[in-house]
This record gives C-alpha cells, structure tokens and sequence, in this order.
C-alpha cells in the first residue's frame, strides 16, 4: 500500500485577555426617581441571569418619614430590560444600601440602614425573585444600627453581616441570621462601613471606617480584622494615613491566599487630593501588610467600593473621583499594583461609582453609579456594562490526526484545534478552518466550529522522475499458492499539486478583541522535502485448480 507523510500544523495570533485594553461604558438605565434614586450598592447576578440591585432613596412610596422615597429593589437584564420590584415604605425598611445575596434557598436577602416597625434602626428582609418581601429582623440598638454591608451564606446556611452603630459594647457588629430570622450577635468592631468575607480558612474578614491607630486620625484610620465563628475578633492591622485611611470596602481573596482591598484617602496629600487619594492595599490572613498603589488623581481617586477579580487574574474597580471628568473611573489593578485607567465617567454616562463590580457570564462587568445618567448628566444614578477589548496574543495550534508520520493513502485524517490565551487552553472555542490542497490530496470543507477531514489520494512522483511500472500477473498462474511481485518507486510527495495548506483564521473570544490578525497559512510540505523512496509490495493470490 502506498504510504505518504503528512504533517499538519497552524499557529496563529489573534486578541484576548490582556493588560492594557480599551474599554467601553454602555449605560444600561437612567433612574428617574419612582424607579429608583441613588443605587449605592453592587449588582447580584440571579439564577435566572437577571441582575438584581437596590436604590437608597426613590420609588412609589408616599411616606412621609423619607422625604424623596425609602428606596426600591430592582431587577435588570444584561440587555437593561428594567422591572422594579418593590418601594420601601420606611415601615418594612428605608434605605437599603447594602447589595442584595441570592442564597441557596432562591431568595434574595438583604438589609436597609434605617427603618422598620415601630421606629426601627434598620432591617434585615427576604424578598422574592418576584418581589414579595419580607422583614426578617430589625435592629434596637443593642443588637447594631445601620447595617450596610452586603450579606453572605455560609457553608451552613447561615448569613453573616454587618452593622455601622451600635452594639452591646462597640459602636459596630458582626451578626449572624438564618434565613427565618434568628439572630445573633457575634463580635463588636468599629463602625464597619462594608459587609464581611468568608474566607477559606473559616474565618471572617472585614474593615471598619475608623478605629484602631488614632495617632495621625482623631477616630483611628480605620482596621483590617478578623472575626472567627465563635466570635473571636482580632485587629490584623490598624491604618495610619502613609498606608491609607477609612477603608470603605468589602475584601477580595485571591487564589493566591492574600486579601485585597482599597481605602478610600491618604497615602498623603497630592494636588488632587488634601487628605491623600486613597490606595489599593493586600494583606494576608495573618496581618502581613502591603500598599500596592496610592491614587494620585488622574486614574480615579477616593475608592470606596472593593474590588472584583477578572478571568484574567487581575483586580477590577472603581473610584468615586477623579478621572478625565471628575466624575470617576473603573480601573484595572494587578496583584503587583500597576494600575490602568480602563474608563471614565463624565456625567451623562453616570458618575460617583461607590459599589464593586460584578463579573458577568459574557465576560463583561456590571455596576452602577450613585448619581448621572442622561444627556444631561440630569439622572438619579445608572447601571452600566463595561466591555473590555484587548490586545494580547494566544496561539491556535492545528494537529493531525492519526498523527503518525507516514499514513496511509486513503485513510482520512482529522485536522482539531487547540486554543490557548496567556497560557491557559479555552475549552470549547469554534474555529473556522480554511483548507486549501492539490488535486491528489483530497480534501472536506469544514463548516464553523468543525474540524476538516483531509483524505491523502495518490502520491505523484516527481516532475524529474519517472516511476517503474509495477509487475503484471503471470499470464497463468500457478498450480497452487501465490507469487509476490515488487517494484520500489521513488515519489516526491510535496510541490506542485501535492501541497496542502491549512489555515485557522482567529477564534471568537468574549470580550470582543480590538484586533484580528488572520493566522498565516501554514503548508503541510514544502518543495525542498526530501525525496521520500517508498517500496509497495502487491501479492497477487490464486486458488489451486486442475485441468
């Protein structure tokens, strides 16, 4: 059988995840005031791909305990298709500032800073994905007032929160509640502006507003603490300006085991910023202190909202200030510090971000921003998608398959790619393949996403050589058994009709990249290959017969 070696490989470049990118802000709602004003806090993606969010102020409610509305809960699609859920009434809460948790249960939780029957100092709810709410628990006093950090589930079911006031001993809490109300208190901290983590080794991490080191701040700088399930608190670090000042922030851990943060001023003063422009800080769980970056004006300044991790490793935030309008920005942050301004808010697309980004499922991050919105800038606040394009290479690589050397003529071969983007393979990525090929080298047109069959025919021999013609049977054959018959023939199995060329041209990879360079043609063979000798052997059998 004839035998002749194909080798297939396609190495393109096209744009993916990267460091530097351009990105583009699409405002998704302008509030108005009876759909909401003034969305303080992150967006929570649903199960049903519905991003959840509330406002502080706004909405349908007549009472006259919050002048401008209590507040509202809202659904959103990725698209902006916009439902309000429910208007607070100062009586079941007013105020909720803190982003909302989807638990286990379906049901989305939540707290507002104020309000509550019978003169409340503010409420944990549970509400629908169809906006039937209920209070769970409102604060006294003793128990905490003002909760504004967003809740979270532990393994257990149970969740965890925060107050700003309050509490038996210190003026802020950490508590516990089930999702049918039972409640606890579990440590005093001081005046925690965010809600809490819980972290891989069990514990709880947060920051508080002020508190701890009161040296270069009349109320302390503000901390990094660590709450255990039993309560246990332990200040991890105590802010003193030259590192930063009121953390407003929830924390973020890394893969790599570090907590990551932002304060909201100092590292000193700067022509933008009297009291310092605030900074992006890591910690480990063991207190171990690093300031990545302090701000400095122009790529936003005074962050208030944590930060996100992107699928490419890096942190993503943003800043209430600052930025190419003032009005703020959403940065881009590695763990190393570098920091890259990715947009700017100018008024009419939003402004004031106070809340932490979301990751959603396209790739794109979601948030929202206190106040702006509209040609004029006139708005209440917005929710926005930021699209991120970048420029970084990945590699297509194109193997052959049965990927032995030398293969059989006739057998048909498959072409597969592999796509890999700064090191890590993208499952499930379509690829188009173009196949080009001579005559005596067939080929099957690939649609989209399917790999192309290539189909070796007949192996010329080459233009300067002639092949000798294979043995004829024997006229008679003999009395019985079989005569093999051999002849080598020399065949150059590369140039001219026998080249064979396979391209990949760039993958679809959300975000969309800023750029896609087609991926060079990459050719089988080429004519300076060596001349491949090849010996075929046919065996010609015949029964024994008698005359």
């Amino acid at each position: 059988m004839r035998r002749i070696a194909l080798l297939v490989v396609c190495l393109g470049l096209f744009a993916d995840d990267s460091l530097r990118a351009a990105a583009s802000l699409t405002t998704l709602h302008v509030f108005r005031g009876t759909d909401g004003n003034a969305p303080d806090a992150p967006l929570v993606l649903g199960t049903n791909g519905s991003f959840y969010g509330v406002t502080s102020y706004g909405g349908t409610a007549t009472n006259t305990a919050c002048i401008g509305g209590c507040g509202t809960v809202f659904e959103i699609s990725p698209a902006g298709a916009f439902v309000s859920l429910h208007s607070f009434t100062n009586n079941d809460g007013d105020d909720p500032r803190a982003g909302l948790l989807q638990a286990s249960d379906g049901n989305l939780y939540g707290t507002t800073a104020f309000g509550g029957p019978f003169g409340g100092s503010g409420t944990v709810f549970r509400i629908t994905p169809t906006g039937v709410l209920t209070n769970l628990h409102t604060f006294r006093g003793n128990d905490g007032i003002g909760p504004e950090g967003t809740l979270i589930e532990g393994p257990n079911g149970i969740l965890y929160g925060t107050t700003a006031e309050g509490g038996p001993s210190t003026p802020g809490t950490v508590f516990q509640i089930t999702t049918n109300g039972v409640f606890a208190t579990l440590g005093g901290v001081d005046q925690p502006a965010a809600g809490v983590i819980l972290a891989r080794d069990g514990n709880l991490y947060g920051t508080t507003e002020f508190g701890g080191s009161s040296t270069n701040c009349n109320q302390g700088c503000g901390t990094v603490f660590k709450v255990t399930p039993n309560g246990v608190v332990t200040i991890l670090h105590s802010f003193d300006k030259s590192d930063g000042q009121q953390p407003k922030c929830v924390l973020v851990e890394g893969s790599d085991g570090n907590l990551y943060g932002t304060t909201s001023g100092s590292a000193f003063g700067t022509l933008n910023c009297t009291n310092g422009c605030g900074t992006v800080f890591q910690i480990t769980t063991n207190g171990e202190f690093t300031t990545l970056h302090a701000f400095a004006g122009p790529e936003g300044k005074l962050p208030q909202a944590g930060l996100v991790f992107g699928n490419d490793g890096n942190l993503y935030g943003t800043a209430s200030g600052g930025g190419a309008f003032t009005f703020g920005t959403v940065f881009q942050v590695t763990t190393n510090g570098t920091v890259t301004r990715l947009a700017s808010f100018s008024g009419s697309n939003g402004g004031k971000p106070v809340a932490p980004l979301i990751l959603g499922p396209d790739g794109a991050f979601y948030g929202t921003t206190e106040v702006g919105g509209g040609t004029l800038g006139d708005g209440l606040g917005t929710v926005f998608k930021l699209t991120i394009q970048t420029n970084a290479s990945a590699t297509i690589t194109c193997v052959l398959s049965p990927a032995s050397a030398t293969n059989n003529v006739g057998t048909t071969h498959t072409v597969f790619a592999m796509v890999t983007s700064n090191g890590v393979a993208k499952a499930g990525v379509p690829v188009t393949f173009n196949v080009t090929a001579g005559p005596d080298l067939g080929t099957t047109p690939s649609p989209t996403g399917k790999p192309p069959t290539l189909t070796p025919t007949m192996a010329r021999p080459a233009s300067t050589r002639s092949a000798p013609p294979v043995s004829a049977p024997p006229a008679r054959p003999p009395r019985s058994g079989s005569r093999p018959t051999a002849s080598a023939m020399a065949s150059r199995i590369c140039g001219g009709p026998n080249t064979l060329a396979v391209t990949a041209p760039p993958p679809t990879i959300n975000p969309a990249p800023l750029a896609t360079p087609t991926a060079p043609a990459r050719t089988i063979c080429s004519s300076t290959s060596p001349v491949l000798t090849q010996r075929i052997l046919r065996r010609y059998s015949y029964s024994a017969s008698r005359t």
